[in-house]
C-alpha cells in the first residue's frame, strides 16, 4: 500500500508545481506597455490584470526613481510611486511638469492621464501630458541608440522635421518640458545647456549659500510677504510681445533695410563698370560704379599712334616710341633715356585707348569703350547680402523672432503674478530661516548656489 501512496504523492506534487508554474507564467506574461518620459524615461510592463510585471529604466536618470518593489503592484500604485520619486529626486523643479505618454495593449490613456494629473496636483504641481499615438521601427532603433523611449524619439521628430542642421541626437538628453518649449518657440540650446525663454544656461560652478529669511516651500514672496502658491493654468491661448505679430505659431517682427543693387540696364548701349572701361583703377571703390557704353568697341593703340589732339607728350625716333618728356639735369636722365636732347620714358609695349580712359589698358588685346555721356544706367534688380533675409522690392526684410507668451490663469481665490505665479492673497505666512543666493546668474539648490553660464539660445 505504501508503494502505491508514495508515487501518488509525487504525481500530486508535480501537478501542483506545474499548475503554480503555469499561473506564474500567465501572471508574468506582458500584455500592455506604458512609457513615460519626463527626462527620466521609464517603461512599465503590465499583465492581463494590469498588474506590474516589471518597470524598466530606459536611461540613467530613470534608475534614480524606480522602486524595485513595484512588481505585482497596481498601475495606480506604480504611477503614484513614480510621481513621488520624480519630485523628491528634483526632476520637477519648475511650476509644471511635461510628460510624454505612450502605450500599447490594454491601456486607457485617458485614465492614465487623469491618474498622473491627480498625483502631481496633490504635490501642487501642474502637469502637461503629450500623448504619442504610434511609433515606427525607426523610432525604436533610434530609441535603443540614445537610451530613450520610442515615443520621445517620435515627439522629437515632430520638432526637427525638415531641419537639416539638427538631429534626434541633439535633443535626446533634453527634458520634455524643454522639448515642448522648443516646439512652441523654435528656440533650442546646445547639448549641456538648458533652455529658459530665449536663453541657455549651463552649470559652471557652485558656491555656498548664505543664511537668511526666506519663504517656506509652497509659498511665493510678493512685496516682501509670503503667500501660498497654487498651480498656474495654461489657457492654451498665446500672444506676442509688443511690436511682434503672430504668424504660424511664431512671434515675428519685420525690420527693413536697403537692399544692394544686383543689376543695371541701359536704355542704349550696354552696362560696364568704370574699372572695366578704365575710368578708375580696378582696386579703387569707384571702379565698381557703372556707366553706359557704346556696343561698338575698339582696340588700344600704341602711345605714338594716338590722335594728334591727345595732350600726352610723345615722340617716335628710330622706330621706337617714347613719352613723358623731361629736361636733362646735372646728373643726366636718372631712370629715363636721353633722346634728342631730352629725357624720355620708353613707351614700347604701352597701349592706350584713344578716348583717354587708359588707367587699366596696357595690352593690345584689351577693349576700348566709348562712354555714352547722356545715358545713365537704370537699376533692374536688387539683392540681399544675407541669405536669411527676404527681398521685398528694394528692401531686405530682417526677421526677428520672439518667444510666445502663454496666457495663464489661476484657480479660484488665487491671483496671477507676472503671468508665472498664482498666489492666494488670503494665506500669508512668516518667513523662515533658509538659504539665499545674492549673486547674478546663480540659483539655489539645497544649501548651494549653482553658478550658471548664460548664452543666447539658437533658433531653427
Amino acid at each position: 500500500m505504501k508503494k502505491i501512496i508514495i508515487p501518488l504523492i509525487l504525481v500530486i506534487l508535480l501537478l501542483v508545481v506545474g499548475v503554480y508554474g503555469y499561473v506564474e507564467h500567465i501572471n508574468n506574461q506582458i500584455i500592455s506597455i506604458i512609457t513615460l518620459d519626463i527626462n527620466p524615461s521609464i517603461e512599465i510592463n503590465l499583465n492581463k490584470d494590469n498588474k506590474v510585471v516589471k518597470v524598466i529604466a530606459l536611461n540613467d536618470d530613470a534608475k534614480d526613481i524606480i522602486n524595485n518593489n513595484l512588481k505585482g503592484k497596481t498601475l495606480d500604485e506604480t504611477l503614484k510611486s513614480i510621481t513621488n520619486n520624480v519630485i523628491e529626486k528634483g526632476y520637477a523643479e519648475k511650476d509644471y511638469v511635461a510628460i510624454i505618454l505612450y502605450s500599447k495593449g490594454n491601456v486607457d490613456n485617458e485614465k492614465v492621464k487623469q491618474n498622473i494629473e491627480k498625483n502631481f496636483e496633490v504635490k501642487q504641481k501642474r502637469v502637461e501630458i503629450v500623448v504619442v499615438e504610434s511609433v515606427t521601427k525607426e523610432d525604436e532603433e533610434l530609441a535603443k541608440k540614445y537610451n530613450i523611449s520610442p515615443a520621445k524619439v517620435s515627439y522629437i521628430e515632430t520638432i526637427i522635421s525638415d531641419k537639416e542642421n539638427i538631429s534626434v541626437e541633439d535633443f535626446s538628453n533634453k527634458p520634455v518640458d524643454e522639448l515642448k518649449d522648443t516646439k512652441e518657440t523654435g528656440n533650442y540650446c546646445p547639448d549641456g545647456y538648458m533652455l529658459e525663454g530665449s536663453w541657455c544656461f549651463k552649470e559652471a560652478g557652485k558656491k555656498a549659500a548664505r543664511n537668511g529669511e526666506v519663504c517656506p516651500s509652497g509659498y511665493f514672496e510678493y512685496k516682501g510677504k509670503c503667500y501660498e502658491e497654487t498651480g498656474v493654468i495654461d489657457t492654451g491661448n498665446v500672444s506676442c510681445p509688443d511690436g511682434f505679430t503672430l504668424e504660424a505659431n511664431d512671434c515675428i517682427k519685420k525690420n527693413y533695410i536697403n537692399a544692394s543693387v544686383e543689376s543695371y540696364i541701359c536704355s542704349k548701349g550696354m552696362v560696364k563698370t568704370k574699372g572695366e572701361v578704365g575710368m578708375a583703377p580696378m582696386e579703387s571703390g569707384p571702379a565698381r560704379e557703372v556707366v553706359c557704353v557704346d556696343t561698338k568697341t575698339t582696340r588700344p593703340v600704341t602711345v605714338c599712334n594716338l590722335p594728334a589732339s591727345d595732350p600726352t607728350e610723345r615722340m617716335s625716333y628710330n622706330g621706337k616710341c617714347y613719352w613723358h618728356k623731361a629736361p636733362v639735369i646735372s646728373s643726366g636722365c636718372p631712370g629715363k633715356i636721353k633722346v634728342k636732347g631730352f629725357c624720355w620714358d620708353s613707351a614700347e609695349g604701352v597701349y592706350m585707348c584713344p578716348n583717354g580712359y587708359n588707367s587699366n589698358k596696357r595690352t593690345k588685346d584689351d577693349e576700348c569703350y566709348t562712354v555714352l555721356k547722356n545715358v545713365k544706367p537704370i537699376i533692374s534688380g536688387y539683392k540681399c547680402d544675407d541669405e536669411n533675409m527676404i527681398l521685398e522690392g528694394n528692401k531686405c526684410i530682417v526677421i526677428e523672432k520672439a518667444g510666445l507668451i502663454h496666457e495663464r490663469m489661476c484657480p479660484d481665490k488665487a491671483t496671477l503674478i507676472d503671468n508665472d505665479h498664482c498666489i492666494n492673497l488670503d494665506k500669508i505666512i512668516d518667513k523662515v530661516s533658509g538659504y539665499i543666493c545674492d549673486e547674478e546668474h546663480t540659483r539655489l539648490k539645497g544649501n548651494e548656489c549653482i553658478i550658471y553660464e548664460q548664452i543666447e539660445s539658437l533658433h531653427y
